[in-house]
């Protein structure tokens, strides 16, 4: 058997971020990244950046916000290989918050609690996975166009005075909000505290992050350096990641994206696919079929399949022929058909 058609490619990514107590005293913000050296790691357990936020009315929100950052990496990358990312960080951090409440319960006075904000991505291979508590953010810079992902837990009283309803040790029960996101090439994710994003505008993010001439420390300096010009008197904290290259998907990724898409109708000849057009029918079956097509700008001529709209809601048949074109896309030998990737922004299965 040849090489795949399609190598493997390792999961890249480069960062860059600042912490500062801006105006304060004390710096109760934190985050932490790691980037796994070793590859096995890298693909069972993806590479990781985290921000919190403690309570400012609480003496123990600096201890908050380091512990649970510092606490979470490190048990993360110790759960089993075999655990999922959802599996692992929930344990995690469920185990945070028990001690983070306990420790709050054996203080004297109840505003000093242990206390924090939480937001974390996980990237691996071609999936982040997000876990978020209390206002601290996450945004997407996509093809220049700023995406807000995650929602604040927080409240506004009478007086206009902003409170949080969740976050890591405030209560002995741990609600995560948490969502899977499929990544690009060339994506950005910022992470920051209300000290930043509350004081900054989405264009004012957009036009300093990016700027290609700074590397992602001086770009995250530059937001925390313009929220407190813009009056910010909270701490500030700012961290840029950078998707530099996606591996290729592995066949857990390729069966999900695969059930999205969208089953064809029955093709006759002349009728066009994306950018072929059908020059003979050769099986029309309850199961799936099978064309010859012409390629519109080569005239090369393929062999194109497509599932029956028989199976559209069988959910075992659509993977059985994502599973094959999968397959066929990793082997390269003579003495099997080979399988051509279909175009990229093919809506078809």
């Amino acid at each position: 058997m040849g090489l795949p058609l399609n190598h493997p490619q390792t999961l890249t990514t480069s960062y860059g971020g600042v912490s500062s107590a801006g105006t304060r005293s004390e710096n109760q913000d934190a985050f932490v990244v790691r980037e796994p050296r070793l590859q096995s790691e890298l693909e069972t357990k993806g590479m990781l950046a985290c921000i919190a936020d403690g309570v400012s009315c609480s003496e123990h929100g600096q201890k908050a916000s380091h512990t649970s950052v510092m606490q979470f990496v490190a048990d993360y990358y110790a759960t089993p290989e075999s655990w999922s990312v959802r599996r692992s960080a929930i344990q995690v951090l469920t185990s945070l918050n028990t001690w983070l409440y306990e420790q709050s319960l054996k203080q004297p006075l109840k505003h000093n609690s242990l206390v924090t904000t939480f937001s974390a991505v996980v990237v691996k291979s071609n999936t982040a996975y997000l876990f978020h508590l209390g206002d601290s953010r996450i945004y997407l810079l996509r093809q220049g166009k700023l995406r807000l992902l995650t929602r604040d837990h927080q409240r506004t009283n009478i007086g206009k005075a902003a409170y949080l309803t969740r976050a890591l040790g405030m209560d002995s029960k741990l609600e995560v909000d948490f969502q899977t996101l499929a990544v690009e090439t060339g994506d950005l994710f910022l992470l920051s505290t209300d000290g930043v994003h509350d004081f900054i505008t989405d264009k004012q993010m957009v036009n300093t992050i990016q700027n290609q001439q700074q590397d992602f420390e001086t770009r995250s300096q530059a937001l925390t350096d313009l929220a407190i010009k813009n009056g910010s008197q909270d701490n500030v904290t700012s961290l840029l990641v950078s998707i530099d290259h996606v591996p290729n998907l592995t066949l857990h990724e390729f069966q999900q994206q695969s059930l999205n898409q969208v089953v064809p109708p029955p093709l006759k000849v002349n009728n066009r696919i994306d950018c072929y057009t059908v020059t003979k029918v050769l099986h029309a079956g309850t199961r799936s079929h099978v064309y010859e097509v012409r390629e519109q700008q080569t005239q090369r001529k393929f062999i194109l399949k497509a599932p029956s709209l028989l199976h559209v809601e069988d959910k075992q048949a659509l993977l059985d022929i994502s599973n094959e074109y999968w397959v066929g896309t990793h082997v390269n030998s003579p003495r099997i058909m080979r399988t051509y990737p279909r175009p990229a922004d093919s809506p078809f299965l």
